[in-house]
């Protein structure tokens, strides 16, 4: 079933996987609309703004939504889980901006860092680098639900959404690096796997486990998540056995 809404911002209002979903209709100003199914307009829509009449039909092709969401730092990666109903996005901000962003406007918060990838010999200024962050959101309000925030020296460079060999439960893989200005490279790194809640409890995201690592995992390809985690870091191709 299908219900055309009239009016100056005039939509289609019809069910998809149990949702309510609007969908705009290019014409500015509809007041008046009936339905018309004749040998020449076959299942057609007569369409007024009180001065014109326009025949036409619902083009069931043209079924793309987009939306602006803004949130206020920089995006490196974008992973969807349709089991727990969220996305999880990789972000990083300045960190002494005190500008809206999504990592600082998430429901809940938490944070971690490595215990012995970080260097005490090298000085980091407070307001010196970036802050990178993992941070979820509802797939369908895109309301930011959680943000877990990561160390100092620490960016989030690849994630997946992925089941671990015969464990029902879907998580979130977040792979991260220790970036110094002094290096060419980086040496360590962690992967963080974490459980997101389902319905009401979508706020609370627990890290389930984390994994320190040698070199940066640009990449994690999820075919191969079954028993063991494939990453791509600098140089060698490493399994990483969950």
């Amino acid at each position: 079933m299908h219900i055309f809404v009239c009016s100056d911002r005039p939509a289609v209002i019809f069910s998809s996987n149990g949702k309510l979903v609007f969908s705009n209709v290019n014409l500015r100003i509809v007041t008046h609309v009936c339905a018309l199914n004749s040998s020449s307009y076959k299942n057609s829509l007569v369409m007024s703004d009180g001065e014109t009449i326009v025949i036409g039909t619902v083009d069931e092709i043209q079924k793309l939504h987009i939306r602006t969401v803004a949130l206020g730092e920089s995006v490196r990666r974008v992973v969807h889980q349709p089991e727990t109903s969220t996305m999880a996005i990789l972000v990083s901000r300045p960190m002494d901006s005190d500008r809206y962003s999504a990592s600082k406007m998430a429901t809940a918060k938490s944070s971690s860092k490595t215990s012995t990838g970080q260097r005490t010999t090298v000085s980091v200024d407070a307001t010196d680098g970036d802050v990178h962050s993992f941070v979820t959101l509802d797939d369908n309000t895109f309301e930011y639900l959680h943000c877990h925030e990561l160390g100092q020296c620490e960016q989030a460079l690849s994630v997946l959404s992925a089941k671990l060999g015969d464990d029902p439960t879907t998580y979130y893989i977040v792979g991260t690096a220790l970036v110094y200005n002094d290096e060419v490279e980086s040496k360590n790194g962690r992967l963080l796997v974490f459980e997101s809640g389902k319905g009401s409890e979508r706020t609370h995201l627990r890290l389930v486990h984390e994994k320190e690592i040698r070199g940066a995992p640009f990449d994690m390809d999820s075919p191969f998540v079954r028993t063991q985690v494939l990453r791509r870091e600098a140089n060698p191709l490493h399994v990483a056995r969950s």
